[in-house]
Order: structure tokens, then sequence, then C-alpha cells
């Protein structure tokens, strides 16, 4: 009897999910569909995003990561099961997205607008 595993290959999984919206046309749909009013036109992915590389520090792996032409930011996160802390989780990449918009010497005036 061959066992045929792909039944659980779906978009819930890290992997399929990393490839399907890392082609930039299906997240632009996928952030279009989300969020109509940002009019948003295109987009530039990159999955699996790593921030905040510290060596001491709480390191942060965006599932998938977008920009848009007008420097706004997209972080959108697979999420399969309940979260206790889901809140305070994005809150917190929330600010780390927030430090990887601004430049160093750039004032916080220019913090680029950040979803996640």
């Amino acid at each position: 009897m061959v066992r045929n595993e792909n039944h659980n290959l779906t978009i819930t999984r890290d992997p399929i999910f990393g490839h399907v919206f890392s082609k930039p046309e299906n997240c632009l749909h996928l952030l279009r569909s989300i969020l109509p009013e940002r009019g948003i036109t295109e987009v530039e992915v990159t999955p699996q995003k790593q921030l905040n590389k510290k060596l001491w520090g709480r390191n942060v792996i965006m599932d998938l990561w977008a920009k848009d032409k007008q420097g706004e930011i997209f972080d959108v996160e697979m999420q399969t099961s309940k979260q206790k802390c889901a809140g305070v989780r994005f809150r917190y990449y929330q600010s780390v997205a927030d430090q990887d918009s601004l430049k160093s010497g750039e004032s916080f005036e220019q913090i680029r607008e950040t979803y996640i």
C-alpha cells in the first residue's frame, strides 16, 4: 500500500504559504483583498524576512514581508492555532517593522506605515 502524504500540503503549511505568496501578483491580490482602501498597485515581496538580528535579543522572522511603491510595509502572518498572546506578539512585530523602516539619521516623522 502506498501512502499519499500530499493531503497535508495546504496553504497553511509554511513552505506552501511562502511559495504561493512569494509571487508578487499573488501577494498583491491578497493585500488588495484585505486592504482595498490602500489602493496598492505594486509590491516587492520577501518571504521569511528576518528582522532584529541580535545575538542576545529576540529575533523575528516575518512570514511574508511586502513593501509597496510608497514604502508602506505589510507583514502577513499565517496562524493555524490559537495564540495565547497574539495581540502582544503582533504589537512587538509592529515595533520591529517600524525600526526596520527608519534609517539612521531619519526623523521619526519618516517612519513608514506598517500593517501586520
